[in-house]
């Protein structure tokens, strides 16, 4: 049995998720009676979603230079606005590798 709450949302819960956005973590103890999925479901409705980043070519080619021998955890202090997930997109984009990986021809390494 489910001990979340439904039915329409309070002004005070839609003012918490904005706050709070997009910290979920905090927004669920902040809303204990409500869902994870029902927390998300706010947020879209709400119009709520996270800043995008427009990498300028300055980042690029600073990326290019980096993320070839730089760990994860000095490349996120280099690009603070960055998530791992979207460091590799942009070196994948781009076709920058790490130092050591193998690049597939025709489906093998």
């Amino acid at each position: 049995m489910s001990t979340y709450q439904t039915g329409p949302w309070t002004e005070k819960e839609m003012s918490i998720v904005r706050k709070f956005y997009p910290n979920y973590a905090r927004l669920a103890e902040m809303l204990p009676a409500r869902s994870p999925a029902a927390i998300r479901g706010q947020c879209r409705r709400l119009n709520l979603s996270p800043s995008k980043h427009n990498w300028t070519m300055q980042e690029i080619i600073r990326l290019s230079d980096l993320f070839p021998r730089l760990s994860w955890m000095e490349l996120r202090r280099e690009f603070p606005f960055a998530t791992e997930k979207m460091l590799q997109s942009m070196a994948n984009k781009h076709g920058i590798r790490r130092r050591g990986q193998k690049q597939l021809i025709g489906g093998r390494a």
